[in-house]
């Protein structure tokens, strides 16, 4: 589309507005893309030189916010949004359920080997050691660690460093 400069001063510009949009008498010579319009309509004031419309970001706003909506399109859209997100929330929730189920089952599994076994050393599985973070936080891992020589000021840290410390004593 060719545009024509129309703010004062300007009117009568020729020569290159800086990217290749080259305008002789205050009209671009060649079409320009909506991206090189935006870009000259934010400094100076174009018509559309054709129709003699205004046009730039200014206006697209405007034009925006006056143009009427069809509600009817609107409230379909808003409930097909609305049913995605019961159809995603439905499935948030099942994957907590999962991971709290798997999680509940892995801590059951810990707290079983920790009571059954009378042995000194006890090996915890990641999954084991994450639920026990999860149940008791820091201070369940702190004791698990303590006979191994851990320490740690976070719950990922400690599970890392027990696993180490677990693998190099069974390997003793």
């Amino acid at each position: 589309m060719k545009v024509r400069i129309t703010s004062a001063g300007w009117e009568n510009f020729t020569g290159n507005f800086g990217f290749k949009a080259q305008f002789q008498n205050g009209v671009s010579v060649e079409d320009l893309d909506a991206r090189q319009i935006n870009r000259i309509a934010s400094s100076v004031k174009v018509v559309d030189a054709e129709t003699g419309e205004q046009i730039g970001p200014a206006m697209l706003a405007l034009r925006m916010h006056h143009s009427p909506i069809t509600v009817v399109e609107q409230a379909k859209t808003l409930d097909i949004v609305k049913r995605t997100d019961e159809i995603d929330r439905a499935a948030l929730i099942e994957a907590e359920a999962a991971r709290k189920a798997e999680e509940k089952v892995a801590l059951e599994a810990a707290q079983a080997k920790a009571t059954e076994l009378d042995a000194d050393f006890v090996i915890y599985t990641r999954a084991e050691l994450e639920a026990i973070g999860g149940n008791d936080g820091i201070k369940g891992l702190r004791e698990i660690g303590k006979p191994l020589g851990v320490n740690g000021r976070g719950i990922r840290e400690l599970v890392e460093e027990i696993l180490k410390a677990q693998a190099a004593q069974a390997v003793l």
